[in-house]
């Protein structure tokens, strides 16, 4: 008995001494199990509430999304990609003057990551000339207000042709034919651009480099951008998937094929390709745009209840989850040795949404605390460590959020699972009193957060993006609910 007491003396010395989190989180699996004797559980209830969540900026050195999606309980999701591709060096110009060319084709490459949603159904798209130009120093919002009350930017001429592809066959080596063109590619979105398109490249744009002239669209950067504001990319509705796309990615581009006639006398048509791609001064902006019309918008999710029962996540642009722990607000726990203090949460299974389920699959979620005064989100106090050298949480592994699976014993599915480690936190609260706040959970891209409730500095959350744009959606079940699977606070701990 002697050295059961000894041992909570030294533990919650330790606890009131350290708040300072090493990156090594070694022990933290080894939980005594529940006896009744030494140690116990108990069970706290937390209420949430559904919170629209619309605003994110995409960087262009990002992924981008891209494809359209109709989704039974989330509603509608069209992405669209804006995009400027440039050329490689100015003043450019070409091996010969202009009436010694003729075009052969003229394609839109787009680096192919993975795709979200059903792969099965064709996607096809069209492109447009962009009538504004973008800013290639900034990071656009994804919903966009803009004169005529639109959520997309205006646009002037349709540029592509129309084709329909199979999502199935993007990491298949394409070897099609581009007119007298044969080029090998895998992992490629290859959008054929009409010919009126290539001809203004090649011909209405081009003085060649003999005879450059101020008005030369390839003279530089500048007039290149004022000549020419770039693509919008829209997809067609009658897909069901989002295409993830690397835009930084050397295989995005515009290709220009082309012939050119020697001056000799006797000599061949000589082929050639010129390329335009994503440099530094190029611009982007993905465009996500969210039509609620599915089972989140009518319920749970834009009413007044500050309880509910079933809550939705999307990767952001989305939804985030307001949660509180009323037993830890209310300071009423006893004073105790906290071994592992756990938000758990389930997954609600997709039930009569055909094979929805298969396709579209949940996201990794991050948990922070937020702030009434400051009306910030920042990282919960004690139980987050920071990377020395960008700040970034070293130990999000051990934190939480990522998605483990099981089968759940009530709808006989697969679910997702999630858990965040919040024990340092909770054991504050009990023996040192700290401030118990609302918790934030989001489903974050690439995101930044502050490090504490009244601080100026903040990090992204990870070195990498922990969901692509616009990918991945969850229901979960909320804390005020009768089933065993709602959203509960479980502490394993040992009395003083």
């Amino acid at each position: 008995m002697k050295k059961t007491l000894l041992f909570a003396l030294i533990a919650v010395i330790f606890f009131n001494a350290c708040t300072k989190i090493s990156t090594t989180e070694l022990g933290t699996g080894l939980i005594p199990a529940v006896d009744g004797v030494n140690t116990f559980e108990e069970i706290l209830d937390v209420t949430a509430d559904n919170i629209l969540d619309d605003s994110m900026r995409i960087s262009k050195y990002n992924e981008q999304a891209l494809g359209y999606i109709s989704d039974p309980i989330f509603g509608s999701t069209l992405a669209i990609m804006n995009l400027e591709l440039k050329p490689v060096y100015y003043p450019q110009g070409f091996e010969v003057r202009q009436d010694s060319l003729t075009l052969d084709s003229a394609v839109l490459v787009l680096k192919y990551i993975d795709v979200w949603g059903d792969s099965t159904l064709p996607i096809s798209f069209d492109v447009y000339e962009l009538a504004d130009k973008l800013n290639w120093d900034s990071a656009y919002p994804n919903y966009y207000k803009f004169p005529h009350n639109t959520n997309t930017f205006p646009t002037t001429t349709k540029l592509s042709v129309d084709k329909t592809f199979d999502i199935r066959k993007f990491n298949d080596v394409d070897t099609s034919r581009l007119g007298s063109f044969i080029e090998a590619s895998t992992n490629q979105i290859r959008i054929p651009l009409n010919a009126a398109f290539g001809n203004k490249l090649l011909h209405v744009f081009d003085t060649t480099l003999q005879n450059p002239t101020p008005n030369n669209a390839y003279a530089s950067d500048s007039i290149f951008s004022e000549r020419f504001h770039g693509f919008s990319i829209v997809p067609k509705t009658s897909a069901n998937a989002l295409l993830r796309v690397a835009l930084q990615d050397t295989n995005t581009k515009l290709v220009l094929y082309y012939k050119y006639k020697q001056r000799t006398a006797g000599s061949n048509d000589t082929t050639s390709i010129r390329y335009f791609r994503p440099g530094l001064t190029a611009a982007s902006a993905n465009n996500i745009i969210r039509v609620r019309n599915g089972e989140s918008s009518t319920t749970s999710a834009l009413n007044s209840t500050p309880k509910d029962s079933l809550l939705y996540l999307q990767s952001n642009p989305g939804h985030h989850i307001s949660i509180k722990i009323p037993g830890l607000e209310n300071q009423s726990l006893s004073n105790r040795v906290v071994h592992r203090a756990e938000l758990y949460m389930e997954q609600a299974p997709d039930i009569n949404t055909g094979s929805s389920i298969d396709y579209f699959t949940p996201p990794n979620l991050f948990l922070t605390a937020w702030s009434k005064d400051s009306a910030r989100r920042f990282h919960i106090p004690n139980d987050i460590a920071y990377s020395t050298s960008d700040g970034t949480v070293s130990n999000i592994s051990s934190f939480g959020g990522y998605i483990t699976y099981k089968n759940d014993n009530v709808s006989g599915k697969r679910i997702a699972t999630y858990a965040f480690n919040i024990s340092r936190y909770v054991q504050g609260i009990v023996t040192r009193k700290e401030t118990a706040y609302d918790l934030n959970l989001f489903a974050p891209g690439y995101d930044y957060v502050y490090t504490a409730e009244k601080s100026s500095v903040f990090y992204p959350i990870y070195g990498e993006q922990l969901n692509p744009p616009g990918i991945g959606r969850v229901r979960l079940f909320g804390g005020s609910i009768n089933h065993p699977n709602k959203m509960k606070l479980r502490i394993i701990y040992s009395k003083l």
